[in-house]
């Protein structure tokens, strides 16, 4: 076997430049990357007391009853379900604290905007 044998074709076609995406498509990536606003004192207010009351008194609810269930085979959970289920719990309390209105929600925001708290 020669080396010549092994060694590609010298006539090989140059490539062709890549495709340049739209000057529109650039310009709404960059007012997406420029317009992106931030969290008003409220909204981070609002996620923080929702933050709490998910992870205070929701999540413990959802872990005492994934806990306390009595499930027989075929049914109980699998190793699986035991790992990822305390992930699942802190998802669910998330969306519940934020589509149930929780009116203790909103008096936490309150007091972390205002910094009224009552001192003993």
């Amino acid at each position: 076997m020669s080396v010549s044998a092994i060694q590609p074709e010298a006539t090989v076609a140059p490539r062709a430049p890549a495709p340049q995406p739209p000057a529109h498509a650039l310009a709404t990536f960059a007012e997406a990357l420029h317009g992106a606003r931030q969290p008003t004192r409220e909204e981070q207010a609002r996620e923080a007391a929702e933050n709490l009351v998910s992870s205070a008194l929701v999540l413990p609810i959802l872990a005492m009853v994934r806990e306390n269930s009595r499930l027989e085979e075929p049914f109980a959970p699998g190793p699986a379900e035991r790992r990822f289920g305390p992930m699942l719990d802190q998802q669910v309390a998330d969306r519940i604290v934020r589509k149930a209105n929780f009116p203790l929600v909103d008096r936490l925001a309150d007091q972390l905007l205002t910094g009224d708290g009552e001192d003993s």
